[in-house]
């Protein structure tokens, strides 16, 4: 077929970015930008064995970032395209992602890229290229969220919807605790018998060679 024609029937997501380009998110024929100017498509599709390219063919949400860069969400990662090198970064559970199912992005203010996945909520500061994670017992509504169900108010809160509702919130109220409770050892058994911490010093505990279970 016509390699500057669309890559697949089946759109899944559209986004149209600060060049009026547009782009077309296919399910499991790629990702295709369309050029106003010359009427024409450029296909992106996974390539084995190369790590720049698209994350997959499927593509379940897209959106913009403050810099420019498209963020393209798939079942496989986050593929965040650069204009500047033509080629993909992408997160995957191996950065630290909750899921790499990633089926809503919003951007905030401070350009740090939220996504809503098949397990929570992951939030990339752009800075330190990290991810801190959100569950249930953060607060979110379930642990599963629905494809492209998202929206950033005029000021600034984040709505994501999932199967149990949808949660709203204010990223710059979302603060880390920054209390790391120390680690203490209360009670212990050595061979099935327990073990006395009356007389244990800071520097640690010394067994002998045979007691070895602990």
């Amino acid at each position: 077929g016509d390699s500057t024609s669309l890559s697949g029937n089946y759109v899944w997501a559209l986004l149209e970015d600060h060049k009026k380009n547009l782009w077309v998110g296919t399910w499991g024929a790629g990702l295709s930008r369309f050029d106003p100017q010359t009427q024409r498509f450029t296909r992106y599709r996974p390539i084995p064995g190369d790590s720049t390219a698209l994350a997959s063919a499927t593509i379940l949400c897209m959106t913009e970032d403050h810099q420019g860069k498209i963020l393209v969400g798939t079942p496989d990662g986050l593929s965040c395209f650069d204009y500047a090198t033509n080629r993909f970064v992408t997160f995957t559970e191996r950065n630290g992602i909750a899921n790499q199912s990633i089926n809503s992005i919003v951007v905030d203010k401070h350009n740090s890229i939220w996504v809503a996945t098949n397990y929570g909520v992951s939030r990339l500061d752009k800075q330190t290229q990290l991810f801190r994670n959100y569950t249930v017992s953060d607060g979110l509504q379930g642990i599963e969220f629905a494809q492209g169900v998202c929206a950033v108010d005029s000021r600034g809160r984040i709505y994501f919807g999932g199967d149990g509702g949808i949660n709203i919130f204010d990223p710059d109220s979302v603060k880390d605790n920054p209390f790391v409770p120390s680690v203490r050892i209360t009670r212990m058994k050595v061979m099935e018998r327990p073990f006395s911490l009356a007389n244990v010093s800071d520097e640690g505990i010394e067994l002998n060679y045979d007691q070895n279970f602990i």
